[in-house]
């Protein structure tokens, strides 16, 4: 029974109240779930919870309470949205006492798109406001949290021609390599395949870095050489991998090329020839053969020419 007249006379204390003062005081908090894990570029939307607790002078038959949520604070990399953003705080019960809290849940939903710098950590601030009505004051409260963006390995490297040709005894093929990952990134070269009389030396690896932190060694033109004399076509695989921790990962670009022969005419060399085997060597017997020639022609000149006798006249 004295239970009973108490409930009935806060009942009736709350009208009065609110005739003398006013709307009473309110009170919105919106806590935001801790999110650890790095959101990928081009991975499904992270969904991170967060809850909001209303805080009001009970009133009988008072109707739930409208509280909007928005985000106020993002990164410009980041894609972000609440889900509901409308949310509706039930009335304290009035058996709470004098104030009491109603509880309504949502989801921050995040992306990152590919202008996201890797581990770089931003701000994400969301407000709640509650709605005033005949019996309660306008409120509202912020909270922040801070999200990552994951790497991401993308690269594209392309042969700048077709073909290598042999020069001599070797070819050589420039590989243009453009790093479009979100970090400073690692290349790595390795051979996929090659013709079994072609041998490959592969350049070493590389680091470039991202536009995403403003880098400007972006890119990088590498050779592939090639020995042997075989031809074929050549295929490598350029992979990236974050520079800080290898073990992150990208999918390889493939890069293929030709090897053609040489159009330049075949030049022999002499070796083991006539003069090695009479005991003297190619400059001498090259001295030897040029004293004959000049000796042929000496022999050969023409009658007008100086130092030649002349025969007796013919009568």
């Amino acid at each position: 029974m004295r239970a009973a007249l108490a409930v009935l006379a806060l009942l009736a204390a709350v009208p009065i109240a609110s005739a003398q003062t006013g709307q009473a005081d309110t009170t919105v908090t919106v806590t935001i779930r801790p999110y650890d894990t790095p959101i990928s570029p081009f991975s499904a939307v992270a969904a991170i919870p967060l809850v909001v607790e209303y805080t009001a002078l009970p009133v009988p038959n008072i109707v739930p309470t409208a509280i909007s949520l928005r985000v106020v604070e993002a990164p410009p990399w980041a894609i972000v949205s609440i889900s509901p953003s409308t949310v509706y705080a039930d009335p304290p019960p009035i058996s709470a006492g004098v104030y009491g809290s109603s509880f309504a849940e949502a989801n921050l939903l995040v992306s990152t798109t590919a202008d996201a710098p890797a581990f770089s950590p931003a701000n994400i601030k969301v407000e709640a406001t509650a709605s005033a009505n005949g019996f309660h004051k306008q409120s509202s409260g912020t909270d922040t949290t801070l999200v990552v963006a994951d790497y991401f390995g993308l690269l594209r490297a392309e042969a700048l021609h077709e073909t290598a040709r042999y020069v001599d005894d070797g070819a050589r093929a420039l590989v243009r390599v453009e790093n479009f990952g979100n970090g400073n990134t690692l290349v790595r070269f390795e051979l996929a395949s090659a013709p079994e009389d072609v041998r490959v030396t592969l350049p070493a690896s590389i680091t470039l870095e991202a536009r995403q932190f403003g880098g400007k060694h972006v890119s990088a033109t590498v050779p592939v050489r090639v020995t042997g004399g075989g031809t074929g076509q050549v295929v490598v695989l350029a992979t990236p991998s974050y520079a800080l921790d290898p073990e992150l990962r990208g999918a390889p670009s493939e890069v293929r090329f030709d090897v053609v022969a040489s159009d330049r005419p075949a030049i022999f060399e002499v070796q083991g020839g006539l003069g090695e085997r009479d005991g003297l060597s190619l400059p001498v017997w090259t001295g030897i053969l040029g004293a004959l020639a000049g000796a042929g022609l000496y022999l050969a000149r023409p009658a007008w020419m100086p130092g030649r006798r002349r025969g007796p006249d013919k009568p």
